[in-house]
């Protein structure tokens, strides 16, 4: 009972502080990129906090154990999300960094969006459907797919903050394949920290050269990523389709239970 007050309190506070800041822009530095690197990152952290409460409240495993045999699922998506950063064009010289001492400023950013998004949409959506629609591998495909679209769908919010349309469709887009691998690899191994980490490795590869200027895209970087995306979006897919409702029924055994056939 202590635990569901604190929870609700924390959850009521840090929401209303999370619409405040919505409504209001304070100031925090005079250099503009700073200013945009860390106005969003005090709602990350109240939104962390939000969603990590919600978490706890709920009561959902999703800090299993790490194991060797998750790097089947974690690997090849950790590929991807490595394969986002613009290694050729920095290489090459067609792209540079300028602001070379905003790169901790950056990673803290990225590392915050990955805790936020993972925690509201993965640990708390995704999961929150899956525990009423897990009976089948049907029913554990379509919850993959559909909070993949929520997701990706979300992002149209960037409109709001005044950006293009054609690369907030992009956005859309691959925000929905990166979704579903999260969540695949939720399934697969019943930890979190796993999604944390992709997220915040691919969304830094995706913004590093917002401290710095150049074209990230080359032919040879578009046939990598192709081809790495083809080849990891079949593996997963197989991941997916060889998720057993005993496995997606593990992130809700009460506390006690004997988890000690998880096959993740």
């Amino acid at each position: 009972m202590l635990r569901e007050r604190a929870c609700r309190t924390v959850v009521c506070v840090c929401g209303i502080l999370f619409l405040v800041l919505w409504f209001w822009n304070p100031t925090l530095s005079k250099d503009p990129l700073v200013q945009d690197l860390l106005r969003p990152m005090i709602s990350r952290i109240l939104g962390s906090i939000i969603f990590g409460a919600l978490l706890l409240f709920v009561g959902n495993r999703v800090w299993s154990r790490i194991r060797w045999r998750h790097l089947a699922v974690f690997l090849p998506a950790l590929l991807i999300a490595v394969n986002n950063f613009p290694f050729i064009a920095l290489i090459s010289g067609s792209a540079v960094l300028t602001r070379g001492e905003l790169l901790p400023l950056l990673i803290l950013d990225c590392l915050l969006i990955g805790i936020f998004e993972e925690f509201a949409f993965r640990g708390t959506l995704f999961l929150g459907i899956l525990s009423k629609h897990c009976k089948t591998r049907r029913q554990i495909l379509l919850t993959t797919v559909i909070c993949s679209a929520v997701f990706g769908l979300v992002h149209f919010a960037n409109l709001l903050e005044n950006a293009g349309f054609g690369a907030t469709l992009l956005q859309v887009g691959y925000s929905f394949l990166i979704g579903g691998m999260c969540s695949i690899v939720l399934l697969r191994t019943g930890n979190l920290f796993y999604c944390v980490i992709l997220h915040a490795v691919y969304d830094f590869g995706g913004r590093i050269l917002l401290i710095g200027e150049g074209a990230r895209w080359d032919s040879v970087t578009v046939s990598l990523t192709v081809v790495l995306s083809i080849l990891v979006s079949v593996w997963m897919l197989w991941m997916l389709l060889r998720t057993t409702p005993e496995d997606a029924k593990r992130f809700f055994s009460k506390k006690g239970e004997d988890p000690s056939n998880e096959h993740y």
